[in-house]
């Protein structure tokens, strides 16, 4: 239904996360060696939780700023009908936030009831980017006929860094595919551009939530054609933008 990208366990390749059917478990995949794959949904604590829902969009993102991707979600039923008690999965059903912690992912709700991860619904489309500038990531969300919605992400603190590619001579301007990796101290970070989500596509940019005092990092990418393009040292806190040479 849904598949989000990221380096869970931290080898430099990309791992794959997808939203299934209710009834069934969300997928984790972790990438071992760059040609097999481990199915380690259960490990992560990302298995049995699911089985209520049917989810949609998902996105890997590091909303706190703590250095790892947390986890998020939309869900809904595609039949009216279904209830917890024909159907073991509701027709309205609430977004999931997982943050990350340590090997696992940990569930995240609201403190008070009526807030928006309380809140059930039929939810479909979920892309995130920085909508006001301040350096963390802002969500919107989508729902089968219903409003769209926006979250501003007031939670995050700490260094930041956004990567923006651009190609304009070639046929991919965005650089979809490529991989971008930030390198602070012995701390490193991986994101791959990614051309989207279910009926959605996230701002193509690499975001990274660095480490406490981290004034200058380094960055590298590689473009999709294999092309390494290396910037020793990068000041944070700001929107990078890198153009392939020519």
């Amino acid at each position: 239904m849904g598949i989000a990208i990221g380096d869970i366990d931290g080898n430099g390749l990309p791992d794959v996360f997808s939203t299934n059917f209710s009834s069934d478990t969300n997928t984790l995949q972790l990438n071992i060696d760059g040609q097999f794959f481990d199915d380690r949904t259960m490990q992560y604590g990302l298995g049995m939780i699911s089985r209520p829902f049917l989810g949609w969009s998902c996105v890997l993102a590091d909303f706190d700023h703590d250095g790892d991707e947390d986890l998020l979600m939309v869900n809904g039923h595609v039949y009216p009908e279904a209830t917890m008690e024909t159907m073991d999965s509701a027709y309205l059903q609430p977004p999931l936030l997982f943050e990350r912690i340590g090997d696992r992912f940990a569930r995240v709700t609201d403190a008070g009831d009526g807030g928006f991860l309380d809140e059930p619904r039929a939810g479909r489309a979920a892309v995130v980017g920085d909508l006001d500038g301040d350096g963390d990531l802002d969500v919107v969300i989508g729902d089968l006929n219903g409003p769209i919605r926006i979250l501003r992400n007031d939670g995050a603190a700490g260094p930041w860094l956004i990567v923006e590619l651009r190609d304009p001579d070639g046929d991919n301007p965005r650089g979809i595919g490529a991989r971008i990796e930030v390198i602070a101290g012995d701390h490193r970070q991986r994101r791959w551009i990614v051309s989207g989500g279910f009926q959605s596509c996230s701002a193509p940019i690499g975001h990274f939530g660095l480490p406490p005092g981290t004034e200058a990092v380094s960055v590298e990418v590689t473009w999709p054609d294999g092309q390494v393009q290396q910037l020793p040292k990068v000041a944070v806190n700001r929107q990078l933008v890198v153009h392939r040479p020519g």
